[in-house]
């Protein structure tokens, strides 16, 4: 498949395997400064994933 039409495959999809809503609201409470993000809880879950694979 070429480049361009892979990129319009990309641009139609319409499979919503994005939540776009939720995207909008992580990236407006980034730009505020009002994200929290526990990177302990990140790093736990990785090793977990990283152990269950």
């Amino acid at each position: 498949m070429s480049i361009l039409k892979q990129t319009t495959a990309i641009q139609n999809d319409t499979t919503k395997d994005i939540n776009v809503e939720r995207l909008a609201n992580i990236k407006a409470a980034m730009d505020a400064g009002e994200l929290h993000i526990d990177t302990d809880k990140i790093a736990h879950a990785l090793l977990q994933d990283m152990l269950n694979f």
